[in-house]
Formats: C-alpha cells, structure tokens, sequence
C-alpha cells in the first residue's frame, strides 16, 4: 500500500534537471511546449503543456481565452543500460513536472492550466484509476498552490490554476496571441439560427 508520508519524502528531493524548452506551433489555435528529463533509472519523459484557443462562444462565468492541458509521460521507448536497475523515484518525478509547471507559468505567462487524471505506466495501458494516480494529483494541487500570480482550483478529476492578472495578460507570451475577437455564447442567436435552419429542412 502506497503511504501518502512516504510520497512526501520523495517529492522533497530536488528535482531532475530539465532541457530547454521546445516550442510546436500546431495552429494559430493551437500549440504545445514540451519539456523533457531523465531519471536516475535512465528513463527519459516529457512533460507537455499542450494549449488551445478556447475564446469562442465562452459560457458567461468563463474567465479565460487560452487554456493549457499539462500533462507527462515516458517517450517512445528511451531506455539506457541503467533502465532496469530499480524502481522510479516518483516523488521526484513529480517534484520535476512542479518546476516545469513553475518555469511555464513564468516564462509564458498562461491564462489557465489544468490537469486531470494524471497517471503513471501503468494506468496509461490500462486505464485504471489508482490510488497511487489519486495521490498524484493531491500531491499536483499541492505544489501548484505555491506558484505566484495564481489561483489553485482543486478538483477530484481536473485540478487547475487561473492567473490573477487581468486578461489578456500583459507581457505574455507571443504562443498566447489572439487569433481573434473573444466571444460569448448566445443562446437567443443560436436558437434563431437553429430555427432557420429547421425551416429550410
């Protein structure tokens, strides 16, 4: 059984070191930055912040334009002679996606970042939500209510982080430009809409 007080002691190492960021423009919509690391057992990861333009017909209460899905894994099979040596320390490794998260928000200046389910090898094939995974994204919601400028929003599924500073941020990244006007839904217009398009049927 997995013992949140020994998940704390590993998560108190100091994390791994991570490469420069690398930057992947998909879309003006739509974009990701990746970070990488390798562990003490030679088993490389990286960690993505794969953004999203979410400014189109936002719901009312919603504060945000951009959103950023942060998540990480092992890459396609990078192993050295050191792989099989012994088991992961995972503590550090999530003390390694903390400072990534810390370095992202800092460099970039994201809107919103969430994650959700996040999961080790394992619960990648098959999908099962374990305890271990729970803890993750306790020990996750944790680190995150450290970062300076913003907000934690805790969840049991999807946990999250929105900026304190007005939007748009000022001095943010270039990733975050606007590719268009932000919008709100309107359901009176989204019901005519419809209704024409019943009457042309």
């Amino acid at each position: 059984m997995i013992k949140l007080i020994e998940l704390l002691k590993e998560i108190a190492d100091s994390p791994y070191s991570l490469t420069s960021p690398s930057y992947h423009k998909e879309t003006n919509f739509s974009n990701y930055i990746d970070y990488e690391f390798t562990t003490d057992t030679g088993k490389e990861y990286y960690i993505r912040f794969n953004s999203t333009w979410a400014g189109r017909e936002k719901e009312p209460n919603q504060k945000y334009n951009w959103k950023t899905e942060l998540t990480f894994f092992p890459t396609a099979k990078r192993y050295t002679s050191k792989t099989e040596e012994g088991g992961e320390n995972f503590g550090k490794i999530l003390a390694t996606v903390g400072e990534a998260l810390k370095k992202y928000t800092t460099t970039y200046k994201p809107e919103y970042v969430f994650w959700k389910g996040i999961k080790g090898e394992k619960e990648q094939n098959t999908g099962d939500s374990t305890k271990r995974q729970r803890i993750y994204n306790m020990l996750m919601d944790r680190m995150a209510s450290g970062i300076t400028g913003y907000t934690p929003i805790k969840g049991d599924k999807l946990s999250s982080i929105m900026t304190n500073n007005k939007i748009p941020i000022p001095g943010a990244n270039k990733i975050f430009i606007y590719p268009e006007e932000p919008s709100f839904y309107n359901a009176a217009k989204a019901k005519a809409i419809a209704s024409r398009f019943n009457l042309q049927r």
